[in-house]
C-alpha cells in the first residue's frame, strides 16, 4: 500500500564526496603516511566520473548546471536589510545585524558567528575587527 508516500533516491552531492577524499587526505596526513598513489588515482577518478554524471543528470532534468552560491546582489542586501531592520521580533534584530555585519565584512559566514566582542575595537571613526584565521588574504 501506497498511502500517499513518494519513494526517492537521493545521493551525495560532488561537495560531499569531495568532503570525504580530504578527510581522507587529512588521516594520511596525520599518520605522516604518503597516501598509495593507486588510492589518489581511484578517488580522482570517481570524483571526476561523479562530476559528468551529475552534469549529464541535471542536463537531462532541465536544471541549473551551476555549482556553488552565488553573490548576493545590492539590491537582495537592501531588501533584506530593510525589511529586518523593520521587524519587531528579537530574532530580527540579530538577523539584521548578522546580515549587516557579514555583508560589510565581506568574510564567510562562519568569521561572524566565531567574532568575539574582544575582537572588535574601535580606531578613529572605525569598528576594527581582529580575525585570528582567514582562508584568504
Amino acid at each position: 500500500m501506497n498511502d500517499g508516500k513518494v519513494e526517492v533516491a537521493v545521493q551525495q552531492s560532488i561537495s560531499s564526496y569531495e568532503s570525504i577524499r580530504s578527510s581522507i587526505r587529512y588521516i594520511y596526513k596525520m599518520c605522516r603516511v604518503p597516501m598509495p598513489k593507486l588510492m589518489q588515482d581511484n578517488l580522482k577518478m570517481l570524483l571526476s566520473g561523479k562530476r559528468r554524471a551529475d552534469l549529464k543528470e541535471k542536463e537531462g532534468l532541465g536544471l541549473s548546471i551551476t555549482e556553488g552560491k552565488r553573490p548576493l546582489s545590492q539590491e537582495a542586501f537592501e531588501l533584506l536589510a530593510k525589511t529586518l531592520f523593520y521587524r519587531e521580533k528579537k530574532e530580527h534584530i540579530f538577523a539584521h545585524v548578522f546580515l549587516v555585519l557579514d555583508w560589510t565584512l565581506m568574510k564567510q559566514a562562519e568569521n561572524c558567528v566565531n567574532c568575539k566582542i574582544n575582537h572588535i575595537s574601535s580606531q578613529n571613526i572605525c569598528l576594527v575587527f581582529e580575525f585570528a584565521k582567514s582562508k584568504s588574504h
